[in-house]
């Protein structure tokens, strides 16, 4: 669909049997009657996303006004309707997969694979049966791989920012969702690390006060791949049993993750710069309770105001807390 084309034959997309409005009423359909709730919640965004302005399910409810709109905009305008109206149709392809596969009887899993490998190719495609005795499913490991193969930062950026998520990153974020959902916490506590620059969810939480990232959260049971990605920023040490070990299906084996969903709730139990102006963060998980997560030392180390030693001399802060016995990488 081009600008110049939009302009020709915006009158039969927005009117009576108009592409836009079967597209409409085909939506609502899957929004209130699909049984598959990933299916139902895309069809209300996508009947709710903007297309110049006005949303497409008024595309298809009031086309007189929509094509009155088009007729008055300008080249540029037209240009900004049709790659929206491009980007919805791509959406719009993709929930096409999951409702044939439910027609069909076919698992949801099938139909999310089927998405990843069409909108992802040969880098959905090479996770295939890779990890036939695992926990979880192709579309489940597709959705991991993906993300740890370079697509975290798309995703997270978009989670971060509040913006709607595109149609691959809607993708990747319903495998990694299941895959979460069908894990279990882990037996006992795991001490993981994660190293950022620049500010983070984090940076304004006070000690002993709970928050948490929009994005999905990538720490290392390794604190040399956190010191790696810190820098001179902060090393942040995490005590949690519901992140899920991804090593086996990145393709940075080596760098150990541990990732924990999006939105885990974490308490910052400590927050101090070392001698070399290193941010040293620690964190447990909201859900381990008071105790669960830390011992003795980490309680005792909540105490950060500069002390002094036997001898009345000041402590540095990162000296007292490796005498606390914090390993912090």
């Amino acid at each position: 669909m081009t600008a110049e084309r939009l302009a020709k034959d915006h009158t039969r997309l927005a009117s009576g049997d108009g592409a836009l409005r079967s597209l409409a009423t085909a939506l609502v359909g899957i929004r209130d009657g699909s049984r598959i709730e990933a299916s139902r919640t895309q069809a209300a965004r996508l009947l709710e996303q903007s297309v110049g302005g006005i949303a497409l399910q008024q595309w298809g409810t009031a086309g007189g006004a929509a094509s009155q709109h088009v007729l008055s905009a300008s080249p540029e305008q037209l240009r900004e309707i049709a790659v929206q109206l491009h980007a919805v149709m791509d959406k719009v392809a993709l929930l096409r997969h999951a409702v044939e596969s439910e027609v069909k009887g076919e698992p949801v899993d099938k139909a999310l694979a089927d998405g990843l490998v069409e909108h992802f190719g040969l880098e959905a495609e090479q996770y295939l049966g890779e990890h036939p005795d695992g926990p979880y499913s192709d579309a489940e490991v597709m959705a991991l791989g993906l993300y740890t193969n370079g697509e975290y930062q798309h995703l997270n950026r978009s989670l971060r920012q509040g913006r709607e998520l595109d149609a691959g990153q809607a993708l990747i974020d319903r495998g990694m969702s299941a895959a979460f959902e069908k894990s279990g916490p882990a037996e006992q506590v795991v001490k993981t690390f994660r190293g950022t620059q620049g500010r983070d969810a984090f940076e304004a939480v006070k000690e002993g006060q709970v928050g948490h990232d929009a994005g999905y959260l990538s720490t290392s049971r390794d604190p040399s791949v956190a010191r790696s990605f810190a820098g001179q920023g902060t090393i942040t040490t995490l005590f949690g049993r519901s992140g899920i070990d991804v090593s086996e299906i990145s393709i940075e084996g080596d760098e150990q993750e541990i990732l924990y969903d999006k939105g885990t709730d974490m308490r910052v139990l400590l927050s101090a710069k070392d001698g070399q102006g290193v941010t040293r963060r620690v964190l447990e998980e909201a859900t381990l309770g008071e105790r669960s997560g830390h011992g003795e030392g980490l309680l005792d180390a909540l105490d950060l105001a500069t002390g002094t030693d036997r001898s009345g001399k000041p402590q540095e802060q990162d000296l007292r807390l490796r005498m606390r016995g914090l390993d912090l990488a």
